[in-house]
Order: C-alpha cells, then sequence, then structure tokens
C-alpha cells in the first residue's frame, strides 16, 4: 500500500518482509494463549531484519523478483506450519473447535506458499498473483478464501473462550 511511496528498489524487499512480520503477528497472537511470557522479540526481529537483507541483497545480484520472492515463500510457508501447529498445540491445552479451522487455514497457506516457492526452484520463475498460472491461482484463491475461513476461526475462539470463562464464573 505504501510501496509507491518508497524507492522501487526498497519497495518489494520491504512488502515482503512485512508479509512475514505479519505471520509473526499470528504466531504470537497464539503463542500468548500459552501463558505470558514476554515475547521473543528479537527472534521475531531477527528474522524480520535477516529477511529484509538477504531480499535487499538478492535485489542488488539482480535476483529478488525470482529467487528472493521464492526464498520469502519458503519463510513465510515455515512460519505458516508453525502457526498451524502452535494452533492445534493451543487446541489440545485450552480446547476449542475453532482452532481447528485457524490450523486448517495455516496449513493451507503453507502449502500453498511452500508449492509455489518449488515452482520458483524448479522453474527459476516466480509466477505473480495474478499471472494465470495454477500455482499462483492456487495462492490467490487460497489468500482470499482463507483470509475469511482464518476469521471465523479466530472468532470462534474468541467466543469459546468467552463462554468457557462465563460458565466458570457461574460455577463458581
Amino acid at each position: 500500500m505504501f510501496g509507491a511511496g518508497l524507492p522501487r528498489w526498497l519497495a518489494g524487499p520491504v512488502t515482503q518482509t512485512l508479509v512475514v512480520v505479519s505471520v509473526l503477528c499470528f504466531l504470537e497472537a497464539l503463542r500468548r494463549e500459552l501463558g505470558n511470557t514476554p515475547a521473543p522479540t528479537k527472534i521475531y526481529a531477527g528474522l524480520a531484519l535477516g529477511d529484509l537483507l538477504l531480499l535487499l541483497g538478492l535485489q542488488r545480484l539482480d535476483l529478488y523478483l525470482d529467487w528472493g520472492r521464492g526464498f520469502n515463500l519458503l519463510l513465510i510457508g515455515a512460519i505458516d506450519l508453525a502457526v498451524a501447529g502452535l494452533a492445534l498445540h493451543v487446541r489440545k491445552l485450552k480446547g476449542g473447535r475453532a482452532l481447528i479451522i485457524v490450523a486448517s487455514v495455516f496449513f493451507i497457506f503453507a502449502l500453498a506458499n511452500l508449492v509455489r516457492a518449488g515452482e520458483v526452484m524448479i522453474t527459476g520463475h516466480y509466477a505473480e498473483l495474478r499471472s494465470f498460472t495454477w500455482t499462483a491461482s492456487l495462492g490467490l484463491l487460497v489468500n482470499y478464501l482463507g483470509g475469511i475461513f482464518y476469521c471465523y476461526g479466530y472468532w470462534g475462539f474468541v467466543l469459546e473462550k468467552g463462554r468457557a470463562k462465563q460458565e466458570t464464573a457461574i460455577e463458581q
């Protein structure tokens, strides 16, 4: 959205790094369900900064458009898998059927991102979501529908948590 305000060489890497940061925010939201320990900000910052520096380096070598974005999809896919696993772990500890939706969405996100990254490794070319290749079309569909289902799943989890607190308060 603000990429137009950045120099062209910086806009892509910054935008891609912000996607990594947004997925880390999902991970952190679920991690906080397990306790009040401080966020591992050094790890998160290291991943984001490392991603940005790698993307900028690949940009400098004229490899960003394909290989940099493919690497970024690998990183996002790995974090998506971590979010899916953590959602299932939180569900196991705290209950809540809605977290199955959240875990499923992030597993599908991971699968789509890893398939798209694999396409870059095989073909050496990154397919834009608007390019109508089968992997780009899959990515576009997953991104749109996944966002909707994630919202329903997480809202459902919040409602289930609230209901459980009310039941506990009534019992006491």
